[in-house]
């Protein structure tokens, strides 16, 4: 349970926009600025569309690393191959 926990928390921070965007807009300076609201200023407000794909695209492999490693870790744990 704790690894499924800790998993859905891991991609939950990739998805950290929202308060971000409403409470800072990005902080001071690029303080508060988290991975996804970057990739939103690179598309909607400089308009570099091949730049934030590569990165949201980029993002989706490490997202599916980190649940590969945490699932393949839950495996071990439960003795299973």
């Amino acid at each position: 349970m704790i690894i499924i926990g800790v998993l859905i928390r891991a991609m939950d921070a990739f998805k950290l926009f929202d308060i971000v965007y409403l409470v800072t807009g990005g902080g001071p300076g690029n303080v508060t600025e988290t991975i996804s609201f970057y990739t939103y200023l690179q598309g909607f407000k400089f308009f570099s569309l091949g730049y934030t794909a590569a990165m949201a695209f980029i993002q989706l492999i490490i997202i599916t690393l980190v649940a590969r490693f945490f699932l393949g870790f839950q495996k071990r744990q439960r003795g299973e191959t």
